[in-house]
């Protein structure tokens, strides 16, 4: 029988964890999935470990340097030939139920690109944090300015790692590799007006939070808060008639309190010269527009 997903698992120097990541996939697999790792140019042990899995369908590709996660991605997603794709990432752990959960809601929906599960969160020895909630609801979210909307205000609603997909609407939108931190976000932003996403409000991913996370090392540098004002600067360039006054006020809010609430973490912990580069982000979240920078200077 044909297989119906390809698991994209992309590595970079995950020898740490990757073995336990790769036992949980073993005990949760679906038989009828491909697995496509694509290491982006490890140093350390990750393409020994991943060379040692004896899945039926299993494949190996590499990046000759290292091109960041969402260059990998869309790479990977190249060599794709089945109608779904799922992006599992090597941190993490997938619960048993997984791949069986997401396989009955696509059966039942048959129409929707994008679903994704809630998910656990662990700590580096893989202590919970913050169970996901387990309410089995599930929230669909149509394409289009309200929905579009939602995912300005609420953030990214979309788990990359705890998500299935149509690879063909994947792959048409394709993510943004000058966006290291939050490229899935700007990636939901657009996608969302297009296509249909599903929620189903049950943890079947534990996403592991450690010191090591590219997000730690982003977040120290406020590369994400950088990511975040791009992203919106270019959503109210793209679709200014849905940008009300009132949209544009909340999300100067959102961005002036994130950057400020750094600036203060950082300073607390004697990063003052990035507490200080994190401040200068703050005339930034104005959002301002080229044009309005141009008249501004004019008076």
């Amino acid at each position: 029988m044909r297989p119906w997903c390809t698991i994209i698992i992309p590595t970079f120097n995950g020898a740490r964890y990757l073995p336990a990541m790769i036992s949980s996939l073993l005990d949760a697999v679906d038989q009828q999935c491909n697995v496509l790792f694509i290491d982006d140019a490890s140093v350390d042990e990750t393409l020994e470990i991943i060379s040692a899995v004896s899945l039926h369908g299993t494949r190996i590709l590499r990046n000759y340097r290292n091109l960041g996660l969402f260059a990998t991605l869309n790479i990977a997603l190249q060599e794709v030939n089945t109608e779904y794709v799922s992006l599992v990432f090597q941190d993490n752990l997938i619960e048993r139920e997984y791949f069986k959960q997401m396989r009955r809601l696509i059966e039942q929906n048959p129409e929707i690109s994008f679903l994704w599960a809630g998910v656990t969160t662990i700590d580096e020895f893989g202590r919970t944090i913050e169970p996901g909630l387990d309410t089995g609801r599930e929230e669909l979210f149509l394409p289009g300015r309200q929905s579009w909307i939602a995912a300005l205000q609420r953030g990214c609603l979309w788990t990359i790692g705890a998500s299935i997909s149509k690879a063909e609407r994947l792959g048409r939108h394709g993510f943004r590799t000058e966006l290291p931190q939050c490229g899935d976000y700007e990636f939901f932003l657009r996608a969302i007006r297009e296509d249909t996403f599903l929620y189903l409000e049950r943890p079947l991913v534990k996403l592991r939070l450690h010191s090591g996370n590219a997000s730690f090392r982003y977040a120290r540098r406020s590369i994400d808060l950088k990511d975040l004002i791009v992203i919106y600067r270019e959503q109210r360039s793209r679709f200014e008639a849905d940008f009300d006054p009132a949209l544009l006020l909340s999300l100067r809010k959102l961005l002036a309190y994130h950057v400020t609430r750094r600036f203060v973490h950082q300073a607390i912990r004697g990063s003052l010269l990035q507490a200080v580069k994190t401040l200068a982000l703050l005339p930034e979240t104005m959002l301002s527009l080229p044009q309005e920078k141009r008249h501004a200077l004019s008076q």
